[in-house]
């Protein structure tokens, strides 16, 4: 196999890759050249383990539970204006009409939780409270494996009306509930720390059928 020189221009062989030899170190001694920077292959070689990573995590979506709280405390913090305390995490885990469940990572023998999602039902109605996921595993889907456990976790339960608020900042949020037939309905002025607005949005059982 020939592939060109990513320094130089130049046509050499390319060996072929041995993934039982380790994918990462045979793409350092290809790209691997005494012009290129010091570090490149470095940087290329994690960005593999990183890819490498993400393709065997392993997931499951639980009940919250009180031992969870300070976890989910600290990420609801470091993602929000408006942060809930752990007595208002608390409460929901009491309330019959709310359900809180967590996102866990299986890691060996241990589970990492990783994101958190926080709901109410109110007859046909259900209101989204509260979705974090951890600040190293966003934008890689969990968000909307989270939306989509909670659409069927209601459509199980005949839910025909869904609503949500979030800032009007927040364009990742907005993108992802609009990308799941969310739609804007109107707005809370300064309602984050007299500041920002919040986007109230909704969308019909029926949009995503």
């Amino acid at each position: 196999m020939l592939c060109s020189s990513l320094f130089k221009g130049e046509t050499r062989a390319c060996p072929v890759l041995d993934t039982g030899r380790g994918m990462g170190l045979l793409l350092e001694r290809t790209v691997r050249s005494e012009n290129a920077p010091h570090n490149y292959s470095v940087r290329f070689r994690d960005r593999i383990s990183e890819m490498n990573e993400e393709k065997d995590l392993k997931t499951r979506i639980v009940r919250m539970e009180v031992s969870d709280l300070d976890t989910v405390v600290e990420m609801d913090a470091s993602s929000r204006p408006t942060p809930w305390s752990k007595e208002s995490f608390l409460k929901e885990l009491q309330n019959p009409l709310s359900s809180c469940f967590t996102l866990k990572l299986k890691k060996e023998a241990t589970e990492q939780v990783i994101g958190f999602i926080c709901f109410r039902i109110l007859g046909e109605e259900s209101e989204l409270l509260d979705l974090v996921i951890h600040s190293r595993y966003r934008r890689k889907g969990f968000g909307k494996h989270l939306m989509s456990f909670y659409s069927d976790f209601c459509h199980e339960r005949k839910i025909k009306s869904f609503y949500l608020e979030t800032g009007v900042s927040n364009g990742p949020a907005i993108r992802l509930y609009q990308s799941l037939a969310y739609q804007p309905i109107g707005k809370r002025p300064r309602f984050y720390h007299g500041r920002e607005d919040a986007l109230l949005m909704m969308r019909r059982a029926c949009e995503l059928e």
